[in-house]
């Protein structure tokens, strides 16, 4: 199609001007500020890691300019505290550092499982039958509040998973809440751990694990987008997360990505 120019007969240096008023700005834009803590395989110091590697993929997809700062887990959620950061990952409601009123999650990128170990059969338990029983968990970590506000359980929090297998095989707990990789870690090293009865694949509860952002118009854009690019990873494949087993799955070499073209 032949392209037609019209003069308007303007002069230079309003010409100049319109022109300029017609160009988008495309610089002056801090970049976000984006921060993550250790998690040994997830979030490495030198910055390779499986929760890093989402990261990457959803800043890609999202078309973000970020700023990722990876500190300890209390210096990264001292700085979100102090609004020194606009967004962190990963984290969990019960470990947000300001009132829900004041920040912004996104979709769930990761899953955490509670799952139930014990001498017993713990298949089909709910979170009320823990009512009265002495219960093992690790301080520190996160139980969900259908759990830790519960006043009826009785909640003995030990240092480590370690400890807390130790104090179930002696009798000294009824039950252990953890997850399905450092609690279930110390259950296979232990030389009795296989008198303990436990399946990560019915967990007694769920909890999302997500990016949390300042409530700022600023954040609240930040977290739009990577809920955005969160649900383009998960129709492509690359997380797949089961909200009934709390199975989470991410595959960055998924090769049906890996053969589209991003724009």
């Amino acid at each position: 199609m032949k392209r037609e120019w019209v003069s308007f007969g303007m002069s230079k240096g309003f010409l100049i001007s319109f022109i300029f008023l017609l160009v988008p700005a495309t610089t002056s834009a801090e970049p976000y500020t984006v921060g993550s803590y250790y998690i040994p395989g997830l979030v490495m110091e030198d910055g390779s890691g499986l929760f890093l590697e989402l990261h990457e993929e959803i800043l890609l997809r999202a078309e973000l300019d970020v700023e990722t700062k990876i500190h300890s887990t209390k210096r990264i959620q001292k700085l979100f505290k102090n609004d020194a950061l606009l967004a962190y990952f990963p984290e969990l409601w019960e470990n947000v550092p300001k009132k829900r009123e004041e920040v912004i999650v996104t979709d769930p990128i990761w899953l955490k499982r509670i799952v139930l170990y014990s001498l017993e059969d713990t298949m089909n338990m709910t979170v009320s039958e823990l009512e009265y029983m002495s219960v093992g968990a690790v301080e520190g970590y996160s139980y969900g509040e259908e759990i830790v506000g519960n006043e009826a359980i009785k909640i003995e929090y030990a240092d480590n998973d370690d400890i807390n297998v130790d104090k179930l095989l002696k009798g000294r707990i009824d039950i252990i809440v953890g997850d399905d990789t450092s609690t279930l870690n110390a259950i296979k090293d232990h030389p009795k751990g296989h008198l303990i009865k436990y399946d990560v694949n019915y967990p007694i509860s769920v909890l999302d694990v997500f990016y949390v952002c300042q409530n700022t118009s600023r954040g609240m854009a930040l977290c739009g987008e990577i809920s955005s690019a969160i649900q383009s990873v998960m129709q492509d494949g690359i997380l797949r997360l089961n909200k009934q087993t709390g199975e989470s799955i991410i595959d960055v070499s998924n090769p049906y990505w890996r053969s589209m073209a991003i724009d």
